[in-house]
């Protein structure tokens, strides 16, 4: 059965930038800061509109010693918030 995240091919949006300590932080268009970790690094990274959420959630799991079904979850929440912070954007592909 085909889901939703099937659908969804996530764009990045903004830029990565340092703040003052040297630390990774990511940038919206709208110059809003946002702190980063290397996961949400990682995630940002990969959304370049060429393979969908779902796709995204097999590569990281194919190259991740975390095999859960867990992973598709939080990888889907984590793009979700960047999403909302204007720092990805989905393109909907319909089959």
């Amino acid at each position: 059965m085909e889901s939703q995240l099937d659908n969804l091919y996530p764009v990045k949006k903004g830029k990565l930038a340092k703040d003052k300590d040297e630390n990774f932080m990511l940038l919206n268009s709208e110059g809003k800061a946002y702190s980063t970790n290397s996961a949400i690094l990682l995630i940002w990274e990969l959304c370049s509109g060429e393979s969908s959420v779902t796709q995204l959630c097999n590569e990281l799991r194919a190259n991740s010693k975390n095999n859960s079904v867990d992973l598709t979850e939080k990888v889907s929440e984590i793009i979700e918030k960047l999403n909302k912070a204007k720092l990805v954007e989905f393109k909907r592909l319909e089959h």
